[in-house]
């Protein structure tokens, strides 16, 4: 078995359950994923398991697969561990990051910033690039790996709530709080850092009314 066909597998069936062919509470049966993918049962019921063990899908014996749903509550505490892991890890990236990668960081904030408003998901991973960049120059790989998987699950959470109404919005996305959080950085004013990244980590949320 290629690893890659798994992977694509796995990869497909979330980005399906985000464009909304695939609805929370919904059964996803093993012969059908065969006959999409056209690979094995035993390719098959890898990712599926590699996904139940993500919480992205349930085993229900006999019937299928059930897609998770997840809950506003979910959401808070998503949203709660990401403040205290990001905006306590901005003290470490202060002392290790040159200004060199800070002034770089704020270069690629200038190259994201757009001109006109964005597709919802557009503006999402914008939003989350800029986030895992500044948490990589912690150096702390498994902070930074736990932040993006704590992302992606409020990308799946976003979609279940309001993919009907963000299939129809467009988003500015606000490259300006970014730059204000690494200027405050580079000042080496941290209160005030950890300050603006709470309210640009809360932000998204506030748009949804979670």
């Amino acid at each position: 078995m290629e690893p890659t066909t798994k992977k694509f597998i796995c990869t497909d069936i979330v980005q399906s359950i985000i464009q909304g062919e695939y609805r929370p509470n919904g059964l996803l049966s093993e012969r059908k994923l065969m006959e999409k993918y056209g690979v094995s049962k035993s390719i098959v019921r890898e990712a599926l398991g590699e996904l139940c063990n993500e919480n992205v899908l349930r085993s229900i014996p006999r019937y299928g697969y059930e897609i998770v749903t997840l809950t506003e509550s979910d959401v808070r505490n998503i949203l709660q561990f990401r403040v205290m892991i990001e905006c306590q890890s901005l003290p470490i990236v202060f002392q290790k990051a040159s200004r060199e990668e800070l002034s770089e960081l704020t270069r690629n904030l200038q190259l994201l910033a757009p001109e006109h408003d964005q597709e919802v998901w557009e503006a999402w991973e914008n939003n989350s690039k800029f986030h895992l960049q500044l948490l990589a120059l912690s150096g702390n790989r498994f902070s930074y790996d736990q932040i993006k998987r704590s992302l992606s699950i409020l990308k799946r959470a976003y979609a279940q709530f309001y993919w009907d109404k963000w299939r129809r919005v467009r988003f500015h996305f606000d490259g300006e709080k970014h730059l204000r959080v690494t200027e405050a950085l580079q000042q080496g004013d941290l209160a005030l850092a950890s300050c603006l990244l709470e309210q640009d980590i809360n932000s998204f949320n506030a748009v949804t009314n979670i």
